[in-house]
């Protein structure tokens, strides 16, 4: 696993998710303000961490529990 610092280069090597922005990821990741949409996206999108796409199912499931 490799670590990436201040002033480091990333280089990106595929696109694989276009339709859902690392940079939309990374707020929804932070701030936690994913509408419902994101959230389902999340939940299946390929090669995100699964603790990311439980989370997502999760959010999922408790927003549609009746309060």
């Amino acid at each position: 696993m490799h670590a990436v610092s201040a002033g480091g280069t990333v280089i990106l090597h595929a696109r694989p998710n276009p339709d859902f922005p690392f940079r939309r990821l990374l707020a929804v990741i932070n701030h936690g303000d994913a509408s419902i949409e994101e959230l389902a996206r999340m939940a299946g999108i390929p090669g995100l961490a699964g603790q990311w796409q439980a989370h997502a199912r999760q959010m999922l499931q408790q927003d549609r529990s009746p309060p």
